[in-house]
């Protein structure tokens, strides 16, 4: 599918995929700037971002205001920047990159992050660096290692869930439990 007009969003624009819509930024490696920035995110349907495999290292998406994701959002060597607030009721599929900026991901209750195994198949893998706050009132998989920063804050609420099953590296701000903090072991 094409963007509104065949022009790719810039930093003032509104980005929104239906239900239904299935969308794929999959960054030009011939591009020395590969960067997307945009107003807002409001993904029902699925949005696939896809950084340049060819360099090895993760490309980057920005949002300034607050956005929604109640279908599915993966990010597969990309970094997702910015000051706007993330909202999950759908799927986050997290495998390689950075999450970081001054908003806050929110887990909604019913919605899920996982954090996958990272890595593209013929590659190194880029790994996960958690950089910004997180609240999670759904359920959180760190399927694969993950490393937080100095600039996250992790609050899991009443009912949520937070699986580890696999290593989380670094100093965290704070990490403050309220629900369900388990370490599963995975074979």
């Amino acid at each position: 599918s094409n963007w509104t007009g065949d022009v790719v969003p810039g930093p003032d624009d509104s980005v929104v995929i239906p239900a239904g819509a299935t969308v794929t930024i999959d960054y030009d490696p011939s591009d020395p700037n590969n960067s997307v920035t945009v107003n807002s995110l409001d993904v029902s349907g699925e949005l696939f971002i896809q950084g340049d495999t060819s360099d090895e290292s993760p490309d980057d998406f920005t949002i300034s205001g607050p956005s929604t994701v109640s279908g599915t959002l993966t990010l597969q060597m990309a970094n997702l920047h910015g000051s706007g607030n993330l909202a999950v009721s759908g799927s986050l599929f997290w495998n390689d990159g950075k999450i970081d900026g001054t908003g806050t991901l929110t887990i909604a209750s019913g919605g899920n992050l996982t954090l996958g195994t990272g890595g593209i198949s013929t590659h190194k893998m880029v790994g996960k660096e958690l950089g910004r706050a997180l609240n999670n009132s759904g359920t959180v998989i760190v399927g694969h290692r993950v490393t937080l920063l100095n600039t996250s804050t992790i609050v899991n609420q009443v009912s949520a869930v937070f699986d580890i099953r696999d290593i989380v590296y670094g100093p965290t701000s704070s990490f403050t439990n309220h629900g369900t903090l388990r370490r599963s072991v995975t074979s």
